[in-house]
């Protein structure tokens, strides 16, 4: 069921000389502690996600969004973090709306069946989607970033989430991290998103349960094989001479009997394709009734005939777009 806070949401706040809360902060987090923020939605049908934190307009308005039933914490700061400047933190707020048992048309919708902030999805198409941005390598950040991907306020909660979960060697702050994710939104730095441009998405080799091993750490690029967001991988890889069949080639050997006559011994350049050492080989020319027995050992390079070309490892596959949910 759904529910919202009356007297916060699209309530003007002020600050303690009473002025609008301009660029306001309000934070909302589940039961009575600061942790994982709760989820948000811009619908009373909770589908649509909304910001935490979310931002006071010009006339310090919070946007209206709901919540699923239940006691929330919630945080008022002005837009410098302080909540003594007209804020509050307000702890075990119930959210006021139907609720289960009802008449009213409250949503019956699971909040954990919704696409929530982080969530990734891949289309067999290209372009931008509303309330996603793309996982292609470029950054985020405010609406006064100037980030390549998408600057907007929007962003906010994409950003303090990736700046959470990935480290720089993922998730690169560009200019480098400060303080905590919230003091670099504030200063309007750009997080690089993950490049998912021409990857396919493989799971962790733990997942909560022993390590698999199934990829091993030499071939990560980035990361670890137990971090989500790493990468590695490529496409084709030249053979070394380690990588070829272990097997031995000679030019092998001969041994010739001869039981007739006088011989005489005349060179061969070739014999085959094989190159012999010091210019051929030998061959016998018997003439008259002598005996005698010649052995002759052929040695040299035998050519594998090789070009050094890459091995093409691609599997079939198929070409979108990788996004992740604002």
């Amino acid at each position: 069921m759904a529910g919202t806070f009356p007297g916060v949401c699209n309530t003007q706040q002020q600050d303690l000389d009473g002025r609008p809360l301009k660029g306001g902060k309000l934070s909302v987090y589940a039961g009575g502690v600061i942790g994982d923020f709760a989820e948000t939605f811009q619908d009373i049908n909770l589908l649509i996600t909304a910001q935490n934190p979310l931002t006071a307009d010009d006339s310090g308005r919070i946007p209206l969004f709901y919540v699923a039933d239940g006691t929330y914490r919630l945080i008022l700061t002005d837009e410098t973090g302080d909540t003594s400047n007209g804020g509050f933190d307000l702890l075990q707020v119930p959210s006021i709306g139907p609720s289960s048992g009802g008449g009213g048309g409250g949503s019956t919708v699971d909040p954990n069946s919704t696409l929530t902030t982080g969530d990734v999805l891949c289309r067999p198409a290209g372009g931008i989607k509303s309330g996603w941005v793309r996982l292609n390598g470029l950054t985020i950040g405010s609406a006064n970033s100037g980030a390549s991907e998408r600057a907007n306020s929007d962003c906010e909660q994409l950003f303090l989430h990736c700046y959470q979960n990935f480290d720089d060697t993922i998730c690169p702050v560009v200019d480098g991290r400060g303080a905590n994710a919230a003091a670099d939104w504030a200063a309007n730095k750009k997080l690089t998103l993950i490049d998912a441009k021409g990857r396919a998405f493989f799971g962790v080799t733990d997942m909560g349960a022993p390590d698999s091993a199934r990829i091993a750490t030499a071939y990560v690029i980035t990361g670890l094989p137990t971090k989500g967001g790493s990468s590695g991988g490529d496409d084709d890889v030249p053979l070394g001479q380690p990588n070829l069949p272990n097997v031995t080639l000679s030019a092998g050997s001969l041994t010739i009997n001869i039981t007739a006559g006088n011989f005489t011994l005349e060179k061969l350049n070739y014999v085959g394709n094989i190159n012999l050492p010091g210019g051929g080989a030998t061959r016998v020319v018997t003439s008259d009734g002598s005996t005698g027995t010649l052995s002759a050992t052929f040695g040299g390079n035998v050519p594998l005939g090789g070009s050094g070309t890459p091995v093409n490892k691609m599997p079939p596959f198929f070409l979108g777009t990788w996004y992740m949910r604002l």
